[in-house]
């Protein structure tokens, strides 16, 4: 049984239910929910109409930019939590039951995150930004589950997409800014980089739904899908190219795996990341060989575009902190205190990053942090199982966005932070497996 079905019945009102009543059973406030967190995370809500030039940047104007508060954005995620509580308030207990028993490493890593302002370099802005992340967290598992089904989630993801896909179109017909100060293509989000992101889980999400759809809804997609190419050539991000490519080809494989083993994608893919993490460190320990010396035996550009010296001073600044790390987003842009301006590099004073999502994480709440990372990939690896048979093609997308994210995260960082939109959507993607774990487990009678 569904949880709106269940909902409907065990609501506890009686007699001729009321305008508010059946608007809280209609799902249409979680309906509204899904669509405003995707349209808030593509920034069609809040376009960037002109991009920094980082050349010209001065650090002191790019500190308090970026530490400072941002009113609109409290109000716009109290308001979203107010409306999550609204979506599931009809089958609250159920909810709640799910979300403890299929998203414990997931809440266990928001406790943790909120917890870790006690020992922060600025508790403030660590405070503020975890209880921010705790919303974020809420509001997308109340919009999955407060939804009329998973299916009608996977229909308004992909809405959302073709309005921020047109308007990054009219971006680039009518906004100058829309190209950023190397002349790539950023449209109304931050970066290219960040552009490029959204592209891919676009075309992730129009490529699962394709099917779903009939003759002019195919057709109508199909121009949606070459929209989103567009702008991923333009902006001209090789990484997000690149994974477009990966992302299905690790999927097929793990699949084909699966299939003749008779054992999970999670187990494969995690079996996977043991074995090349115990021969890289055999071949960088054990024989004595330094990673940069490794690289540029495989690839063109051993220093993966400068990220190396970035990876080189985490690891130097994690000295001591492994543990607990430095406390939640209390590591760049907290103000004059924040590490990276120890750099010796000067463009590493302007980061907010590390490009690579695994190690912000450690910088934020250490190893315990990535373990339960790791953990909700590994409860929502397990749970979808339940969508192979039922929904394929919510099954394929939920795979692709972990997928997706797992690698994206080893040159660019979305895990845990803020609002961007490759953690918005591998939430969702938790959300979902979780969802329909429990909507098609068999009942007990």
């Amino acid at each position: 049984m569904s949880l709106r079905a269940e909902a409907a019945g065990t609501s506890g009102w009686t007699g001729q239910p009321g305008l508010f009543t059946r608007l809280l059973l209609s799902g249409v406030l979680a309906d509204l929910l899904v669509l405003l967190l995707i349209l808030y995370c593509t920034r069609v809500l809040t376009p960037v109409l002109s991009a920094p030039d980082f050349i010209d940047l001065e650090v002191a104007a790019h500190l308090q930019a970026t530490s400072e508060s941002n009113r609109f954005n409290q109000l716009f995620w109290l308001g979203a939590t107010l409306l999550g509580i609204l979506a599931i308030l009809p089958s609250w207990r159920r909810c709640l039951a799910l979300a403890t028993e299929r998203h414990a490493c997931l809440l266990a890593l928001v406790g943790l995150a909120l917890v870790s302002a006690a020992w922060a370099m600025e508790p403030g802005i660590s405070i503020r930004r975890s209880l921010q992340q705790a919303m974020i967290v809420f509001c997308v598992l109340a919009a999955s589950l407060g939804v009329a089904s998973t299916a009608r989630c996977h229909r308004l993801l992909h809405l959302g997409l073709v309005i921020a896909l047109l308007g990054n179109l009219a971006a680039l017909l009518a906004l100058p800014s829309a190209f950023d100060w190397r002349g790539d293509f950023r449209g109304i989000y931050d970066d290219k980089n960040g552009l490029g992101a959204i592209a891919i889980i676009a075309v992730l999400v129009g490529g699962t739904i394709h099917a779903e759809l009939g003759r002019v809804g195919r057709f109508l997609n199909l121009a949606y899908l070459a929209g989103w190419m567009l702008a991923l050539v333009l902006a001209g991000s090789k990484t997000s190219i690149g994974l477009l490519v990966l992302v299905p080809c690790v999927y097929l494989v793990l699949q084909t795996m699966a299939r003749s083993t008779r054992l999970g994608i999670g187990l494969h893919l995690t079996a996977w990341a043991i074995v090349v993490m115990a021969l890289l460190g055999f071949v960088t320990h054990g024989m004595g060989i330094p990673p940069g010396r490794l690289a540029a035996m495989v690839m063109p550009d051993p220093t993966f575009t400068d990220r190396d010296v970035i990876w080189e001073f985490v690891l130097e600044q994690l000295d001591g902190h492994w543990l607990l790390g430095y406390g939640y987003q209390s590591f760049w842009n907290i103000g004059p205190g924040s590490p990276n301006l120890a750099a010796d590099l000067p463009f590493i004073h302007l980061l907010n990053q590390a490009h690579n999502g695994y190690l912000d994480v450690i910088l934020f709440i250490g190893l315990p942090g990535l373990a339960l990372m790791m953990g909700s990939f590994l409860q929502a690896f397990a749970a979808l199982p339940a969508l192979r048979h039922e929904q394929p093609a919510l099954y394929r997308l939920c795979c692709w966005l972990i997928i997706f994210a797992l690698m994206h995260n080893g040159m660019e960082s979305s895990l845990l932070r803020g609002y961007v939109p490759v953690w918005i959507f591998l939430l969702f993607a938790f959300a979902i497996a979780g969802r329909s774990a429990t909507e098609t487990r068999p009942s007990a009678d």
